[in-house]
């Protein structure tokens, strides 16, 4: 495994590099399994040019509109959401 880190090499040892990369795979997953849960990435059927790259930062900005709005139950929102649409207008004002 490589990693790339700017800690001192007297501080790099292995239990610190070890808390590094379990801090960062928390983070990654905590991040894939909500796309993935709520907006079926996974599933996404959207391959043409820009399209994924697009479609993964509207997924990252609607998460982000959320959380700032001290919305802690993305899914829950979310499926409100699809069935009451002036809502999700509220939530961006």
């Amino acid at each position: 495994m490589l990693v790339i880190t700017n800690i001192p090499f007297d501080a790099a040892d292995a239990p610190r590099l070890l808390e590094m990369n379990r801090s960062y795979w928390n983070i990654e997953n905590g991040l894939h399994y909500r796309k993935d849960m709520v907006f079926a990435e996974d599933r996404s059927t959207i391959r043409a040019k820009h399209g994924p790259a697009n479609m993964a930062a509207l997924r990252n900005f609607a998460i982000g509109l959320m959380l700032s709005n001290n919305i802690t139950n993305v899914k829950r929102c979310v499926d409100n959401l699809r069935h009451n649409s002036h809502q999700l207008l509220q939530l961006a004002a």
